[in-house]
């Protein structure tokens, strides 16, 4: 079963950067989310169950990816991730602008049909997400 967590921005106070905090269901213990310090409201991602194919690291909803596609790169393109449940009858996550495949393209690239690489997230980064609602939808 995958594990169900997390991550939540916290405002640095006194000094101190920004930092993520790790919250839900981590390692078979229940973490909480902050409560007592000041985090941005807007900002607490789920983690989607899946690692991007080049790093390892874990992708998160609001990550910022580039999509590699296997034989050659007409996906070298950069795409936020995002939860689609709200906006249409597709409950799931995907890419953001999406690819043309006729499945999910998170799963289309994670399957072998290309790469998927964790670049940056849209707090860190707001610039890149400029960029990606620049392009073609």
């Amino acid at each position: 079963m995958r594990e169900i967590k997390f991550r939540q921005r916290i405002k640095g106070m006194h000094g101190v950067k920004d930092y993520w905090h790790y919250w839900g269901d981590i390692d078979g213990e229940f973490i909480a989310p902050k409560y007592e310090v000041e985090w941005d409201e807007r900002i607490s991602y789920q983690y989607i169950g899946i690692k991007d194919t080049i790093n390892k690291k874990e992708i998160y909803e609001g990550d910022i990816v580039r999509a590699y596609e296997s034989t050659g790169d007409e996906y070298n393109t950069v795409h936020e991730i995002r939860y689609f449940a709200d906006s249409s009858d597709y409950p799931a996550f995907d890419i953001f602008p999406t690819i043309d495949t006729d499945c999910n393209g998170i799963s289309y690239l994670v399957a072998g049909e290309g790469e998927i690489e964790v670049i940056g997230n849209t707090c860190e980064n707001p610039d890149s997400l400029e960029n990606i609602k620049k392009q073609k939808r």
